[in-house]
């Protein structure tokens, strides 16, 4: 179950009280509001930076070949990940941009899967049964909107975000739009 803000104790009390009855694990999914870049977005916001938030857009994806060699096979097979990009990672941006942002209003989300079919490291084909292919547009309370796009195969855009191949791992990119500016 991954649930990225429960608000209150008491929500977070029913909260741990169903997943043990339902014998799963139960965790807080908010890591990322407390790396260095969103913690200084989260200060320039505070600080009217842009002056409002009109809008946000994250990108964010791994360079992951058809040949899985750079993350376990698993994160592909339903029975063993529970959902592909949306289940994986949401519980973390919704907590970062409700964090940043404000509440979010509305959400629709477009998945899809890149490839059929993937293979072992050792060269075993297997059934891809998640999404590896994700955009979401978001509404917030506050009139904002958003953008998230999620892929594990777009080295296109790793490669535009980094300047080396080593570095061309996952890629993080976020922009905020208001009235006075876009930082990135």
């Amino acid at each position: 179950m991954k649930v990225a803000v429960l608000g209150t104790g008491r929500m977070a009390a029913i909260h741990l009280a169903a997943a043990r009855r339902a014998g799963v694990h139960h965790g807080l999914i908010q890591n990322m509001r407390f790396n260095p870049g969103p913690r200084k977005a989260k200060e320039l916001l505070e600080q009217g930076m842009v002056g409002g938030v009109f809008s946000v857009d994250v990108l964010f994806g791994y360079m992951v070949p058809r040949r899985v060699t750079s993350r376990p096979t698993w994160f592909y097979k339903k029975e063993e990940a529970g959902g592909g990009l949306v289940e994986d990672m949401m519980a973390h941006f919704f907590d970062l941009l409700r964090h940043l942002i404000g509440p979010i209003e509305g959400v629709y989300a477009a998945t899809g899967i890149a490839w059929d079919t993937r293979f072992e490291p050792d060269g075993t084909p297997f059934s891809v049964e998640v999404e590896d292919l994700a955009s979401v547009s978001i509404r917030f309370e506050n009139g904002a909107i958003g953008n998230w796009e999620d892929a594990v195969i777009n080295q296109r855009l790793i490669k535009a975000a980094y300047r080396s191949a080593a570095e061309r791992r996952e890629v993080r990119l976020a922009e905020v739009s208001g009235p006075v500016g876009a930082p990135a």
